[in-house]
């Protein structure tokens, strides 16, 4: 049994090993991941401080990380959001660590007046040239006028890398309106993908990932916050096939991410090594045969490695 801060899920101070020495494939540092000995939150040991996060997520990492399934993607997450309001209802949304800001652009081609929240100013930059409102996260909290002021909050893979998850979601929900939907998605600890890959498993990403909520703790998180969740989803296809081809693929080269930096990396200098690469790409076609049957498969049965979630307030 280890110490540890307080659970933000249930206010334990113990946890108990899940893995340890789980290296981060940025800066070669290793982690330990346990579980909070009260609810079963994953947490990743220690976290760092708030003066190391620049090493955690460098501009490797904030390249385009999806370029290839973007579109496909802020679509379908438009239709889904839209799916619990009156057919051509067009209100106002706050995307919650907005990235790039490819979600909430293609919002507000949709029709809707947006907002965002995230940590890289020159991205708010950006966006403010879009002619969208954006601030950093602690900005963000003196707004007033944002309170009460939503129909759709939304916070797509960003709870996983707060600090404070149970904070955030409290806020979240003091930003919508009597009827307004909140939705969230993060990866599955407690998911089949997660338990067959374990440390190698590509979604456990340390230490970015500080929490990993399984279905039972991210109820309980927001059901704490004083929402109810009135729809589940447990697939994120473009996520959760890769998911399973890195994470064999981890498991077997001395490399980590090969492929996914391969694909996504905007600096040359850290574009793995052509005898890496080409192992990755001749190994993911059939990866991809083998997996997709266990995808689907395990989504049918609701335990895919995605959790996908639409809340209302209490």
């Amino acid at each position: 049994m280890r110490r540890m801060r307080d659970c933000p899920v249930c206010g334990g101070t113990s946890s108990v090993v899940a893995f340890e020495k789980v290296s981060d494939y940025i800066t070669g540092q290793a982690f330990d991941v346990g579980r909070c000995a009260g609810c079963g939150l994953g947490i990743t040991l220690p976290p760092p401080g708030v003066e190391e996060l620049h090493q955690f997520y460098p501009a490797r990492y904030r390249t385009d990380r999806q370029r290839y399934t973007a579109g496909w993607r802020v679509k379908r997450r438009g239709r889904e959001v839209e799916r619990f309001f009156d057919p051509g209802f067009r209100g106002k949304l706050i995307d919650i660590g907005c990235g790039r800001g490819s979600f909430v652009m293609h919002m507000k081609q949709r029709g809707w007046t947006v907002c965002a929240t995230e940590i890289d100013t020159e991205k708010l930059s950006a966006l403010a040239q879009q002619g969208i409102d954006g601030h950093t996260p602690d900005a963000a909290l003196n707004e007033t006028r944002w309170v009460g002021a939503f129909d759709a909050a939304t916070c797509w893979h960003v709870l996983e890398h707060v600090d404070q998850p149970a904070e955030l979601l409290r806020w979240a929900r003091s930003l919508l309106r009597e009827d307004g939907v909140f939705d969230v998605t993060v990866p599955d600890f407690g998911s089949p993908q997660a338990g067959r890959w374990g440390r190698d498993w590509f979604h456990l990403d340390v230490p970015r990932h500080l929490h990993h909520f399984t279905r039972d703790t991210l109820c309980r998180a927001l059901d704490n916050a004083g929402l109810t969740p009135v729809h589940w989803r447990t697939m994120a296809f473009e996520y959760d096939l890769f998911g399973d081809v890195q994470s064999a693929l981890n498991k077997t080269l001395r490399k980590k991410n090969v492929l996914f930096e391969s694909l996504t990396s905007g600096d040359a200098t850290h574009v793995p090594r052509a005898k890496l690469r080409y192992a990755s790409y001749a190994a993911a076609v059939p990866l991809m045969a083998w997996s997709l049957p266990r995808l689907l498969l395990e989504t049918a049965r609701r335990r895919g490695p995605t959790l996908w979630v639409t809340c209302r307030r209490k």
